[in-house]
């Protein structure tokens, strides 16, 4: 018996197949497994991410974040890749004035605690996305104010969504609502 692996796209909580390539979805799990596996190494599986840095001019008039950002290799991100980042890693924004001086650090204790990530394994179960069965342990705390929106890193501010669903709910820009302890993906 070998190791095969399924080579179709599952179909997903809407019945419709999954519409990255085969191997886009292999390169999302195995980032998955190794995210999981860097963040803690030999410990169980934790929410722990990379830290990096992102640089963004800042409107001389109104020192607001403006335009694209820039990763200190100098990859360009557009604001929405920006603020995905923000949500999954350990970034740090930092705002530049007219001549490149860092002007404003952004927050940093922008991860939910232990603590609190697993008050949300308890409350979500698992991906809060409807339909979804992703168990809570593979899951990332979601900020339902984003962060790079200001959102703060509270257990009433956050969800549980499975990688899949998170970039989903970003590239969408869904929203999702807590009351009486259930987290509600507005689809």
């Amino acid at each position: 018996m070998g190791w095969g692996y399924v080579d179709h796209a599952c179909p997903g909580e809407d019945g419709l197949p999954d519409p990255r390539p085969a191997g886009a979805r292999r390169y999302d799990a195995l980032m998955v497994v190794v995210g999981r596996g860097l963040g803690h190494p030999g410990a169980p599986p934790s929410a722990a991410r990379a830290s990096v840095i992102i640089t963004v001019r800042a409107d001389p008039a109104t020192g607001r974040p403006q335009g694209a950002a820039c990763t200190q290799t100098g990859q360009v991100l557009t604001a929405s890749q920006a603020g995905r980042f923000a949500c999954t890693g350990d970034l740090t924004p930092v705002v530049l004035g007219e001549h490149d001086e860092p002007l404003r650090l952004g927050r940093t204790q922008r991860l939910a605690s232990a603590g609190q990530f697993k008050a949300l394994v308890v409350r979500d179960e698992g991906c809060v996305y409807p339909g979804c069965t992703v168990p809570a342990t593979w899951c990332e705390a979601h900020h339902i104010v984003w962060w790079c929106r200001g959102g703060p890193t509270d257990i009433d501010t956050l969800a549980l969504l499975c990688p899949r669903h998170h970039t989903h709910v970003h590239d969408r820009n869904l929203g999702i609502t807590v009351a009486g302890g259930y987290a509600t993906v507005k689809v």
